[in-house]
């Protein structure tokens, strides 16, 4: 029976352990071994309360050994049933995810002679919980953010119209200029907030762009060691032939500011941050799929994060700044771009030991630069603008209107088609928001276009969900803009043939 006993032990795909009254192992099986990350000689000697197995909690708060589900049932002499512990494996450094139940053994007396643990791993199905809570989520904060943009933006599209129209009206050592660029550059910032939100909500549509990676980290080396500050060093490693990446350079941009600051803010008694860029090929599986990639790795010196804070580093609105001192955006914007352009970011970290991002982008054929943009032209043709909001639309015709075009005005889509059935010239551009009430824009710019072949349309948008599709079909100005902008988005679509 004994030697039948151990076969079925040693064929279980379930963890077993046996212990002592003091928690000794006695006996674990295969199955317990793999999950343990141990042989058959470590495992001797050891109790539940050794601080090497550095056991967690499911929120990441520390077992005491009087939690412990051994512990438990030597105080209750009652069964342990369904508890998830996360026990750190020192031979392997990573950390397993187990339910376990433990049933105690009584001898003629009624102490407890022995515990029977049974081990089951639910490491991956955690992940899947996790993947699946993040997704839930970053759904919600979608809605929200998407909720937000389209009016946010119309606001900020009335600051910073109405502020760049005013500079224009300006001398140029006027002294209210000064103060005019502080709330223009103000309200450029709110809305790289807003795309922000958009992005780590995964609600902005994705372009096909190619940034020269080591082309950027040099136009953004001064710019960087403002971010890190004169007590922070910044190094530079980039391969000469480290090559494009496959997102905006806007977005690369976005990514590396991001995480100097982080960076720094670890480091509030200096150090130094590295920054380093090399094309690398992936052969095999792992987390990064098969494939060219351009590595980028983003390391300090710094405090470091223990467990639990690394866990939710990326989680959007999770911060360890003082209020007021961080949004809890920047890391979730950057999980945010990589994995919109099909990439893999992963952070290593101990406290005391420093932090290191290493972000895997999939490599880009290289682009041609675009060329500066052309001078808002002036234009003496007929624009129907149709906006829903009333400051947004005030701006716009009087931006039009200093640019020289005849201007109709309307509230929304309805008015906008009778104006356009009593007007007895020609149309020769539509200006419309995307969302207003009871008819949006594409509709509109349909309708009209069935009854004015050849129009042409420009429709702004503070958020539209369909993005993407309706960027396939119609020339799109996104909010907030600039009246230069305005005017040469206006200019350029007119004179198309």
């Amino acid at each position: 029976m004994p030697d039948r006993l151990e076969s079925v032990l040693r064929a279980l795909r379930v963890g077993v352990v046996v212990q002592g009254p003091t928690t000794e192992v006695l006996l674990c099986n295969p199955a317990a071994l793999e999950l343990l990350g141990l042989d058959e000689d470590q495992y001797r000697g050891r109790t539940s309360y050794d601080p090497a197995w550095n056991i967690v909690r499911e929120d990441g708060a520390v077992f005491t050994p009087d939690q412990r589900p051994m512990s438990q049932v030597l105080a209750t002499g009652q069964p342990a049933r369904n508890v998830v512990m996360g026990v750190y494996r020192p031979r392997r450094g990573d950390r397993v995810w187990l339910m376990v139940n433990v049933d105690p053994e009584f001898d003629d007396d009624g102490r407890i002679v022995r515990m029977i643990a049974t081990l089951f791993d639910i490491t991956e199905r955690r992940q899947l919980e996790a993947a699946l809570a993040d997704a839930r989520k970053l759904e919600s904060i979608g809605r929200l953010a998407g909720g937000i943009a389209h009016d946010f933006n119309n606001l900020l599209t009335i600051i910073t119209s109405a502020t760049a129209m005013a500079m224009r009206r300006l001398g140029p050592d006027d002294r209210a200029r000064a103060d005019l660029a502080i709330s223009l550059d103000a309200a450029e910032r709110a809305g790289a907030l807003t795309r922000q939100l958009l992005t780590f909500a995964r609600r902005r549509e994705v372009t096909a762009a190619a940034a020269d990676v080591p082309a950027v980290l040099a136009a953004m080396a001064p710019l960087l060691e403002r971010i890190v500050g004169a007590h922070v060093a910044l190094a530079l490693d980039v391969a000469p032939d480290t090559g494009t990446a496959q997102l905006a350079p806007v977005e690369l941009e976005q990514v590396l500011f991001n995480l100097a600051a982080n960076a720094r803010d670890a480091m509030p008694s200096g150090g130094t941050v590295r920054i380093a860029a090399a094309r690398v090929e992936i052969a095999d599986g792992g987390p990064v799929p098969p494939g060219a990639y351009v590595r980028l790795e983003v390391a300090d010196d710094g405090e470091g994060m223990d467990e639990a804070t690394r866990a939710r580093v990326f989680e959007p609105f999770f911060t360890t700044k003082d209020l007021g001192r961080g949004t809890g955006l920047g890391l979730a914007t950057v999980q945010g771009v990589v994995h919109q352009h099909g990439g893999h970011v992963a952070v290593t970290s101990e406290p005391g030991r420093g932090t290191t991002f290493v972000l895997h982008l999939p490599t880009a054929t290289a682009r041609a630069p675009a060329p500066p943009p052309a001078a808002a032209g002036r234009g003496g043709e007929t624009v129907l603008v149709a906006e829903d909001e009333d400051g947004v639309r005030d701006l716009v015709v009087a931006i039009l209107a200093h640019f020289g075009y005849q201007v109709l005005s309307a509230r929304d889509g309805d008015e906008a088609l009778r104006l356009a059935d009593a007007h007895p010239g020609p149309i020769h551009l539509l200006l419309t928001d995307y969302a207003m009430p009871r008819m949006n824009g594409v509709a509109l710019a349909t309708t009209l276009r069935a009854r004015r072949p050849g129009l042409k349309v420009l429709v702004t948008s503070g958020f539209a969900p369909e993005g993407r599709v309706m960027r396939d079909t119609w020339q799109v100005l996104d909010k907030p803009f600039a009246p230069e902008e305005l005017g040469r988005r206006v200019r350029a679509l007119l004179d198309e043939p």
